[in-house]
């Protein structure tokens, strides 16, 4: 008898997880412990609900959610590691300026105040003269 308890049900899910995951959270705060029990038995109804069109729906409400959450977080994350790696550039590259190859527009880092140089393209193996 107790192999046929789950038939027909949803079952568990990533939704129900975190549900389950966040109803301890509250249940172990002495304030909060009524928001605890409140999402623990919803997450029991999501498991053992014979509703899985609706189930289904907020699975997929869920995950896009936490899909946008992410793009976010990583794009917060991108724009920090971008800023701090500019920063280092800055302070690494200012010796330096980026110049364009003539013949195939290649970029190339020349240093700068030494006078007249003589500069080969490392891509087209081009040389010619600049002042720096």
């Amino acid at each position: 008898m107790n192999k046929k308890i789950m038939e027909n049900r949803y079952g568990i899910d990533k939704f129900s997880k975190f549900l389950l995951l966040l109803s301890v959270v509250f249940i172990i705060s002495n304030k909060t412990i009524i928001i605890g029990v409140g999402l623990l038995i919803y997450s029991l109804f999501r498991i053992f609900s014979k509703n899985t069109g609706k189930r289904t729906e907020e699975e997929r409400k869920f995950e896009n959610y936490i899909s946008v959450f992410k793009f976010k977080y990583y794009r917060i994350k991108n724009r920090v590691i971008n800023y701090m790696g500019k920063n280092k550039k800055k302070k690494k590259d200012k010796n330096f300026s980026v110049i364009v190859c003539p013949k195939c527009s290649q970029k190339l880092r020349v240093p700068k105040h030494k006078g007249k140089l003589i500069v080969t393209c490392s891509k087209c193996s081009y040389e010619f003269r600049i002042k720096s």
